[in-house]
């Protein structure tokens, strides 16, 4: 189905206790004023990221400014300053907002409330609108890793619900995409689903799910990416030839000692790993030709 009706089954019954009902008004732009008393500074990034809002701004995008009545009938932003100055720059002269009265100790608590108690959405979420949207960055990004056999996730089940396969790196993967190298995500993950550890069954660490987790899976990835002709090799028997959770040990103590990133380290020690087998590749190849 595509769409579906709000649900509460699961949920117990919650009290709404007493308070000030909002009111949503079109406020305008030349009577809104900012309380510095618990407002941010606009800063240099501030300025930036209000020129951004207006040279995009897109009403399908606009969420509701929050607003208290304040002295002489003029109107306190709470919560979007940034969209208010934005509005301003664009020369718009009234905003959709939710007006609720509240005192300025009020104002500062919901500031503070609505700056560090938001939902923030998953990046599985994003990447799940962005593909509704037909995003074309994001298309990408799914065609490559199921092509190599394995998901892209949208959402994120409970670690007993999860299986082999599912890819949670949205960030990695995009990077990667972006940076021309989806063949390498695509042959990484072939390799990966065919390894003997992927076909193995669960036991009490969940190794077969933990070889899917960002560490192995951005090491081995990068690793790959960093020479083309790695991808003409036998790459799940270069994956299966690894203890990858002794190699990531074993880079985290010599990061400590050497003050390179383990993450570095691991990865060259996959690259050589490639380029042994991309040496005996070649040397087979040879002896055939003799």
């Amino acid at each position: 189905m595509t769409f579906r009706e709000i649900d509460t089954t699961g949920f117990h019954p919650a009290q709404l206790r007493d308070q000030m009902q909002p009111s949503l008004i079109w406020a305008k732009v030349a009577d809104l004023v900012i309380d510095d008393r618990y407002q941010r500074q606009i800063t240099t990034a501030g300025r930036r990221a209000i020129q951004k809002i207006a040279d995009n701004w897109d009403w399908r995008l606009y969420q509701p400014i929050i607003v208290a009545p304040s002295d002489g009938g003029r109107v306190a932003v709470v919560d979007g300053q940034h969209r208010a100055h934005a509005a301003a720059v664009c020369g718009i002269e009234a905003l959709p907002a939710m007006m609720i009265p509240m005192t300025p100790r009020e104002q500062a608590k919901a500031f503070h409330g609505l700056n560090t108690e938001r939902t923030r959405l998953h990046t599985t979420a994003v990447y799940r609108a962005r593909l509704a949207a037909g995003d074309p960055a994001a298309i990408a990004m799914r065609d490559a890793v199921e092509a190599g056999g394995c998901t892209l996730m949208t959402y994120v089940p409970s670690y007993k619900d999860r299986k082999g396969g599912q890819i949670f790196a949205i960030g990695m993967i995009e990077r990667m995409v972006t940076n021309g190298e989806a063949s390498a995500v695509t042959a990484g993950l072939r390799a990966m689903i065919a390894s003997e550890a992927a076909g193995q069954e669960p036991d009490n660490y969940g190794t077969h799910l933990r070889i899917w987790d960002a560490p192995v899976l951005t090491v081995w990835l990068a690793a790959i990416a960093s020479n083309q002709q790695f991808l003409s090799i036998d790459l799940t028997s270069v994956f299966d030839e690894i203890d990858w959770f002794d190699l990531l040990d074993r880079s985290r103590a010599r990061s400590r000692l050497q003050g390179k990133p383990a993450r570095q380290i691991a990865i060259e020690g996959v690259k050589d790993r490639l380029r042994g087998a991309l040496d005996s590749a070649r040397a087979s190849k040879m002896e055939a030709a003799q």
